[in-house]
């Protein structure tokens, strides 16, 4: 349905992002390494996360990219809270 054209060249850094996904076998961690004071808090009980995806969020114009570890399921919501989270103070 038409011709190709190509995306226009930024000339900003974070003027033109991409975002995309990458699925892989399941990753686990404890969240005593990812929560400082976890042991204190709950005890020796072996609380685990599994990360099942990493969301890219990629700056087109200097390349530098966003690699954010997520549970299984990955929406248009999640991509926001994810962006105005982790990416959006350090650019802003």
């Amino acid at each position: 349905m038409g011709l190709l054209r190509p995306l226009n060249v930024p000339t900003k850094s974070w003027e033109s992002i991409t975002i995309g996904c990458i699925s892989f076998e399941p990753v686990i961690i404890p969240c005593s390494k990812l929560i400082s004071g976890y042991k204190d808090q709950v005890g020796e009980k072996p609380h685990v996360i599994e990360f099942h995806k990493i969301l890219v969020i990629t700056c087109r114009h200097s390349d530098y990219a966003f690699l954010i570890p997520s549970v299984s399921h990955i929406n248009a919501q999640v991509v926001i809270d994810d962006f105005t989270k982790y990416i959006s103070p350090t650019i802003g």
